[in-house]
């Protein structure tokens, strides 16, 4: 995709991406040149540069040490604890009416050991809360806890800012990785992690701020976890940048060419990356950094037994994510030099085109699809075929079935960002043996796409638990980014 801007300029009340204004003309498909760099800007706030954060990351990688915890996987399980994060300041209107209904769908369909913790910003907000959880007529409503943060400045994302993991052979805790956020619209969120787990001793809150991610753009199925390339790159930046002053240099480099069997080409720290990360100011004053092409990038030139430092880079941030998640991590978006076409992520968050559905299959977004559908001639907009295709092929090649789900980016403000990707999904056995497989699954007010999307949810046996969400989509997220799950179990239907 090809982001702009992450915040809209002129509004008083960010967005969570700023769609183009307008129908322009479809953008020129990015083909492959001498050098590969990334197309359009990815924005992430100032890093807060961390050097023992990062030393402390790389150490562990080094010494082949993981963090406590596995991240939960998307595909299996039922959600036995789940966050929702709710502000008057950001959702308002019609858009505020969808969220309280997704909470009181999810009230009532959710199994009724359920529990719910809801940070509320205001005060204003837990009544809502509380008047939802009334109105709803749910079992057990004592299961719904509300946490005014008296944070104003928070958003509804539940999904960015946390990463949560579980304790395998202890169900009596779970924990949440608190990174260093990817995007800059969060506001205050960051402050939630630490909020949900003052109150919740259960689960443990884990700082990890060398890893730069937001919650959308990783997934996992039981055996791997998924991570987008931007968060990526962004990562292994972070890495770089403070691994330049720092003592450990020469160790990490001589334990790389040790793993390796190669030397390290040390280069330039301006012309390592294709891509760089320079501050800028948003619309708002907001202090953040843009990805882009750097123009001072030398392709190294190396000889037999040699290896590149911004490999070493990129394998370490990897790495770095591995030893987070308690998982092999495939990276998804990454350039492949083989093509004509130079990839890059399909969404700039993975789970607005991608969805782990069992440890088998994975549905994955198609414009094409949409398009047919709709019986219109193909639109790009800021979708790109080619980048979904790449998704499914990444993942046909390990061997996963790949079913094609339409998708269908907003090609002005306003309109809803179409996505069967980003929900919520349940599939798991009862005590009684009773199988449950269901997916909370938005719809936008678009019979057509909205139908095709159900029947092929439900040829995957899934119970479909349609909830409206055209007019929150229309801020670039949908269910799986306002929730986010705390605990779930470890069995599957």
């Amino acid at each position: 995709m090809n982001l702009s801007a992450l915040q809209s300029p002129n509004a008083s009340v960010p967005t969570r991406f700023a769609a183009p204004a307008g129908v322009a003309a479809p953008p020129a498909t990015p083909t492959r040149t001498t050098e590969v760099a990334p197309q359009g800007d990815v924005f992430r706030p100032v890093s807060s540069q961390s050097q023992a954060d990062v030393e402390a990351a790389v150490k562990r990688v080094m010494n082949g040490q993981k963090a406590e915890g596995v991240q939960f996987a998307d595909s299996k399980g039922h959600v036995k604890h789940l966050a929702l994060m709710i502000s008057e300041q950001y959702v308002q209107g019609e858009m505020r009416k969808q969220v309280l209904g997704a909470y009181d769908t999810l009230f009532k369909h959710m199994e009724p050991d359920t529990k719910f913790t809801v940070v509320a910003a205001t005060e204003q907000d837990a009544k809502d809360v509380a008047e939802t959880v009334a109105k709803s007529g749910m079992a057990n409503p004592e299961r719904v806890q509300v946490l005014e943060a008296d944070l104003p400045s928070l958003t509804v994302w539940a999904r960015d800012m946390m990463v949560p993991k579980f304790f395998p052979g202890d169900p009596s805790k779970t924990a949440l990785i608190a990174q260093e956020p990817l995007h800059n619209w969060h506001l205050n969120d960051s402050q939630v992690p630490e909020k949900i787990t003052s109150t919740n001793p259960s689960i443990v809150l884990d700082n990890e701020k060398a890893m730069i991610t937001d919650g959308g753009d990783t997934q996992s199925n039981s055996n791997e976890s998924f991570v987008g390339y931007y968060s990526l790159a962004a990562t292994e930046n972070k890495l770089h940048e403070n691994l330049q002053s720092s003592p450990i240099k020469p160790e990490v480099i001589q334990w790389y060419q040790n793993k390796t069997g190669k030397t390290v080409v040390e280069s330039d720290p301006k012309t390592t990356f294709p891509f760089r990360f320079e501050p800028v100011t948003a619309g708002d004053g907001t202090p953040i950094t843009r990805m882009e092409k750097n123009p001072d990038y030398v392709k190294p030139q190396l000889a037999d037994g040699q290896v590149s430092d911004a490999q070493m880079y990129d394998d370490l941030a990897v790495g770095v994510f591995e030893s987070n998640l308690g998982k092999p991590v495939t990276i998804m978006g990454r350039d492949n030099p083989k093509t004509g076409h130079i990839e890059e992520p399909a969404s700039d968050h993975m789970d607005m085109s991608l969805t782990p559905v069992d440890d088998n299959t994975f549905m994955v977004g198609s414009p094409r699809l949409a398009d047919t559908i709709l019986g219109k001639e193909p639109t790009r907009n800021r979708d790109n075929q080619a980048d979904f295709d790449a998704y499914a092929k990444t993942l046909t090649d390990k061997g996963y079935k790949v079913i094609r789900m339409p998708h269908h980016e907003p090609a002005a403000n306003g309109d809803p960002y179409i996505t069967y990707n980003n929900c919520l999904m349940e599939r798991f056995k009862r005590e009684d043996g009773t199988e449950v497989k269901r997916v909370f699954l938005p719809q936008y007010n678009q019979p057509a796409l909205d139908q095709a999307a159900t029947q092929i949810w439900q040829k995957e046996g899934f119970q479909v638990v349609p909830m409206q969400l055209d007019h929150l989509s229309s801020s670039w997220g949908a269910l799986r980014c306002i929730s986010n799950w705390l605990d779930r179990s470890d069995n599957a239907a």
